[in-house]
């Protein structure tokens, strides 16, 4: 079994899109975190990543729990998830 999840992540805003290997034992919050400050130091000006931060789900937009881990959602891989 892999330890990681593939994440496929879009930005509204920019209409981009990033994927993201992340570890299934991350939190949510700390995975928000992780690919939010990577994808504000590659929009340069266009995201600003504020407390407010979130992921969701990009077929439901469903809010993810920052306090589950990756692996405790069952997300598989390229789920599609919107930073807003």
């Amino acid at each position: 079994m892999r330890k990681k999840t593939l994440l496929s992540v879009m930005t509204p805003i920019t209409k981009r899109s990033y994927d993201f290997w992340i570890p299934k034992e991350m939190s949510v919050n700390d995975a928000r975190l992780l690919t939010a400050r990577m994808v504000e130091s590659r929009e340069r000006g266009n995201i600003i990543v504020t407390p407010e931060t979130m992921l969701m789900l990009m077929e439901t937009g469903e809010t993810l729990d920052i306090n589950e881990t990756i692996g405790s959602l069952d997300l598989a891989d390229g789920t599609e998830l919107m930073l807003v």
